[in-house]
């Protein structure tokens, strides 16, 4: 059975397409955040600078432009830019380790990385020895010439969408201005798109389905508002859209089905118009459920789709939809779509029987990236009508009433809450774990429960799954870390030596190492027990169990911290499970995070010791947070204190330069320590204010026997000699090579100082208007002195010091370090390199390896 829709003759590029909709509605908002809201004249204005920018440079049509920034109003815009330009790019997914991020740009052979400034260190670091790096803000606050349509027609390729690889490495699918327009075009259809539409982005714009979420909203002149879910929680989910009257969302049914488990009795959303479902099956019973919290005129829209041929069919529910309790069908196709049903000799199969959907379309994607082995064997021609199609690997069933059914994957191919996985991809990187001699990865679901992804591994008894699980985390994005690890002596063969699949055991407690049961002892902890039982579905839980070797998923964490906040009244973020998986470190963070909500600078981390307290001072966010990891592993006897910034309730006053922190800082450690000698040590940010506080110890008659800095960043170092350049191995390198910020001298941001000055300016008064009204959430508050603690250092002009100071730097980054900060430390410099990123260096399990050399310095 096939069926044909008529093609929409599409003739459109997406620089074009934009463009007539800035026209048509010039002050509408297209984008806003917190931070940055840009209208449609303002975010064409941006694009159209970039797009003159990329015109100009050297350019090769095999070496894309990859964008690496966080979502908002100038990744939106640099899409736009490159696309008017002509040139192909690729999002790289902004909370992927970096080895990761190092793997794309190597695939793609990318020319050049368009970054902010907060992902610059980043950029450069994976940009490998080919592309060049270049800064977003610079080239949105400059006047690049606006470019003329470099007349492009519609089958030329737009940009590359990686998904996951059967060959163990990334996959890039090649997509056309004409296939992304049409998908475009059918998501507004779909969903009714208006003009006064405002629609929420949560998912990084890496996946092509989240590329489509921004595309279609500003090509049909909607204002798009990016909603960081893992960062915020889905418990801050629902008031957001509340309180920004979203009318518009897309979700993967699974987190769809949690979000209305956590949505409470009677919560009524009625500006919410439309959700766009798919990725996992949909029930009868979830629309039901769904439509108890949303208004009279909503819709939802089910729809079955790929990266390689977008979407397929679709359904439009509504409140006059009849749906039983069961699956519902993905739809019929959608117009400008073909969609056979084969079986494996490649015969048409009948209505109520199974094959593989089979797309024939002209929006197909042009193939793989430098793949074109791959590609033949994939997209194949008809003889018959020369045209195109697919083997999308899904199978489906034709219902009577001509819907299709969507059976799941043929294959090894998994998909799990949205994301495409190929299992053979994440056993490269388990084999790639100390201890492992073989793995194997499946998918594994009980009735009624949610699909999750299980590791099969061979490995010695005292390797235990959270430290394979760790190990995972450092390399793969947090969808391809399997949920269940089950650690076997062997794993079970066929005859034929293969893996035996069929008699891998099913994962459960029994698999798990036992850490021995421990009551609760406390409220706090009888009450995070009750919350797990209750969630995990699991009795007798003790306080030193595993969250996620108890089966604990990232939807379930999700539902873990709502109730957290429900019942005991905690807003802690739902990332905070990574750090604390037990409930006896749970409950220990939720005491700590209480001392700093009453406390005002001074928090006690460790009280017993026999030598000078150890002062460890805050991050750029306010946050004490990686000092956990670090006390876990520092084995110098002595009590630790963390500093940290007073609390935002309108009673403390708040300090805006670092030399009044540091004035601050320094009164609250000689009330416990009146004399020296002193020990101080801070990370990134927190580096300046130590050396400030070091300054004016030393300047009151004071000693300093250890001042520490991990990876603080000299923004503007002395201009360095052609001999210290040499000496650094940075003289005549590309300029992507050279070690981090030398190519920032003289950095203070064009876009900050003149066209946002007033919208950062807003900020802030917004910022105190809450501060002085309300109690700010932890999301807000970090905001909050994230925007402080960057415009202090801003402002901050460092003085020569006269003591010893201790730099403990990310990897690649110690010469650099040494030629930045030798000329203003006159009591010697000592370097000491991390084979870790900026980001990872505080975090399990280089931490511990950080530890270790703190000690070491602590005891010299």
């Amino acid at each position: 059975m096939a069926v044909t829709m008529v093609s929409d003759g599409l003739h459109d590029t997406i620089g074009t397409r934009f463009e007539q909709q800035a026209a048509a509605t010039p002050d509408n908002l297209a984008v806003a955040t917190d931070e940055l809201s840009l209208t449609y004249r303002e975010l064409d204005a941006v694009a159209s600078r970039i797009a003159g920018s990329l015109a100009v440079l050297p350019w090769d049509n095999d070496r894309p432009v990859a964008l690496l920034m966080s979502e908002g109003p100038f990744l939106y815009a640099a899409i736009l830019g490159a696309a008017k330009a002509g040139r192909i790019f690729f999002v790289l997914p902004v909370t992927s380790p970096e080895p990761w991020l190092s793997a794309l740009v190597a695939d793609s052979a990318a020319a050049h990385i368009l970054t902010d400034n907060s992902r610059y260190a980043v950029a450069v670091r994976v940009a490998g020895t080919e592309a060049n790096v270049l800064e977003v803000e610079r080239i949105a606050a400059s006047a690049a010439p606006i470019m003329a349509d470099p007349a492009l027609w519609p089958d030329a390729p737009a940009c590359i969408a990686y998904t996951s690889g059967s060959t163990g490495r990334p996959k890039g699918v090649l997509l056309t201005h004409r296939g992304l327009l049409h998908r475009h075009d059918l998501q507004a259809e779909l969903l009714g798109l208006q003009q006064a539409d405002r629609v929420a982005n949560l998912w990084p714009t890496s996946t092509s389905a989240s590329l489509g979420n921004t595309l279609a909203p500003l090509c049909a002149g909607a204002c798009v508002l990016p909603f960081d879910l893992h960062s915020r929680g889905l418990h801050n989910l629902t008031p957001w859209i509340a309180a920004q009257k979203i009318t518009g969302l897309s979700f993967a049914c699974s987190l769809f089905r949690t979000w209305l488990g956590v949505l409470p009795d009677g919560c009524r959303l009625p500006s919410l118009r439309y959700v766009r479902l798919g990725g996992d099956p949909l029930y009868g019973v979830d629309v039901a459920r769904a439509a108890q919290h949303l208004g009279s005129d909503w819709r939802i829209c089910y729809v079955l789709s790929s990266t390689e041929c977008a979407t397929m069919t679709g359904l439009t529910l509504n409140s006059s939809s009849q749906l039983g309790q069961g699956a519902v069908p993905v739809g019929f196709p959608v117009r400008g779509t073909e969609i056979r049903l084969e079986n494996d000799a490649g015969q048409i199969v009948g209505s109520g029987e199974i094959g593989e959907v089979v797309v024939k379309s002209p929006f197909l994607a042009h193939g793989y990236w430098k793949e074109p082995e791959l590609t033949a064997s994939s997209f194949l021609t008809d003889p018959a009508d020369g045209r195109r199609f697919f083997r999308t690997g899904d199978l489906g069933r034709w219902r009577s009433d001509g819907t299709l059914e969507h059976l799941g994957r043929k294959g090894r191919k998994i998909k799990v809450r949205g994301f495409s996985i190929e299992p053979y991809e994440v056993e490269c990187e388990l084999l790639r774990q100390p201890g492992i001699s073989n793995a194997v990865v499946v998918l594994h679901q009980d009735a009624g429960k949610e699909a999750l992804l299980v590791a099969y591994v061979a490995a010695p008894s005292n390797i235990f799954a959270s430290t394979i699980r760790n190990g995972l985390a450092t390399r793969l994005p947090t969808h391809m870390v399997p949920f269940h690890i089950v650690v076997m002596d062997s794993l079970p063969m066929t005859a034929g030596g293969k893996i035996d699949r069929r008699s891998l055991p099913p994962p459960s407690l029994k698999n798990l190492p036992s850490h021995g049961y421990r009551a609760p002892a406390n409220e706090a902890e009888r009450a995070l027990v009750s919350i797990w039982e209750e969630i995990l579905k699991i009795s007798k839980i003790g306080i030193d169990d595993n969250f996620f070797e108890l089966g604990g998923t990232s939807l379930q964490a999700l539902i873990l911290f709502d109730r957290i906040k429900t019942l005991l009244s905690r807003n802690l973020p739902p990332s905070a499970i990574m750090c604390a998986p037990t409930i006896a470190q749970l409950a220990e963070l939720m005491r700590q995070e209480g001392t700093l909500g009453t406390a005002e600078s001074l928090v006690p981390f460790r009280l017993s010791g026999g030598n000078e307290p150890l002062y460890m001072m805050h991050g750029n966010n306010g946050s004490l947070f990686y000092v956990r990891h670090l006390l876990a592993d520092l084995k110098s006897n002595r009590p630790v204190y963390g500093l940290q910034p007073p609390p935002l309730d309108g009673a403390h006053r708040i300090l805006h330069t670092i030399e009044s922190m540091a004035t601050r800082y320094v009164a609250e450690i000689r009330r416990v320590q009146p004399r020296g000698p002193y020990f101080l040590m801070g990370y990134s940010f927190g580096g300046w204010v130590v050396f400030e506080m070091a300054q004016q110890l030393v300047q009151e008659g004071e000693r300093v026997n250890f001042l520490g800095m991990i990876d603080t960043i000299l923004r503007h170092p002395p201009v360095p000699s052609r001999a210290a350049r040499l000496r650094c191995g940075i003289q005549g390198l590309p300029r992507q090579k050279v070690p981090l910020y030398l190519l920032l001298r003289g950095y203070k941001s064009l876009a900050f100082r003149t066209k946002t000055r007033k919208r950062a300016a807003a900020l802030r008064l917004n910022a105190l208007r809450r501060l002085f009204k309300h109690t700010m959430s932890d999301t807000q508050r970090s905001d909050y002195y994230e925007w402080l603690c960057a415009r202090a250092r801003r402002q901050y002009v460092p003085r020569p010091y006269s003591g010893h100071l201790t730099i403990f730097s990310s990897a690649g980054n110690s010469e650099w370090q040494k030629l930045c900060w030798k000329p203003l430390v006159q009591g010697g410099l000592t370097v000491l390199e991390l084979p870790a990123g900026h980001l990872e260096m505080i975090w399990p399990p280089h931490s511990k390896l950080l530890a270790g050399k703190v000690d070491e310095c602590l005891e010299r």
